[in-house]
């Protein structure tokens, strides 16, 4: 009788969380992160204040724990990725990556806003947990394609191939994004549509001359080791 109360407390504390991080991410793409706060999400999913803190510790914490959802599923579909990919940099990459970046809309939106604004606020021990969770990630992924693939590729360089095509990612969108007095410009002024962002386009040819760069032919030059 006791471990089924603790299997049924253990249940409910995930219910409980699941439903918060559901009414944070319903807030972020109705408003944004920026106006994100506990108030609101505690109206949303209907715990009382006093519940959330049992879970989170400020509204930073939640934001990262949105984060680890979105970048956790999108490392999973990565390495389904890899599962069926021959030579895994390549061309098939870039349009992997846009698919699946595309697809979860508050994944960029959500690395701007981490190093805009929750960084800089954030506590020493959330960004420890966040930055290790994404040190798990890129971990795992590496055994893999160790595994799956050769030449031996260091971690080091898979880490930074991600950052420098997150970057990337990431840089281009927030330029793609244009409000509504920008959108009028362009409109009435075709001549300064020269300045409008084309995230697809301009990921595929940022993405394509980093993965040809001598520092990642390393990458490039992997193939699966059964060749099939």
């Amino acid at each position: 009788m006791k471990k089924m109360r603790r299997a049924r407390s253990g249940e409910s504390k995930n219910l409980k969380r699941s439903a918060i991080l559901r009414a944070a991410r319903g807030i972020v793409e109705q408003s944004g992160f920026s106006l994100l706060t506990i108030e609101g999400v505690t109206k949303k999913s209907g715990v009382a204040k006093g519940t959330f803190y049992v879970y989170f510790q400020t509204r930073e914490d939640i934001i990262l724990a949105l984060l680890e959802e979105d970048f956790g599923s999108w490392f999973r579909l990565f390495d389904q990725y890899l599962q069926k990919a021959r030579e895994p940099f390549g061309s098939n990459l870039v349009k992997f990556w846009l698919k699946s970046v595309q697809d979860r809309p508050l994944l960029l939106s959500g690395v701007a806003y981490l190093h805009s604004a929750i960084e800089p606020s954030a506590a020493e021990n959330l960004i420890y947990r966040f930055k290790i969770f994404l040190f798990e990630c890129i971990k795992q992924t590496h055994y893999r394609i160790i595994q799956r693939f050769q030449p031996y590729v260091s971690i080091e360089t898979l880490s930074h191939f991600l950052t420098i095509l997150t970057g990337i990612s990431v840089g281009l969108w927030q330029q793609s994004v244009t409000s509504l007095a920008t959108q009028k410009v362009f409109k009435n002024h075709p001549e300064l549509r020269l300045f409008k962002g084309d995230f697809e386009f301009h990921f595929k040819i940022s993405a394509l001359a980093l993965i040809e760069s001598q520092q990642f032919q390393p990458l490039r030059q992997l193939s699966n080791r059964s060749g099939g």
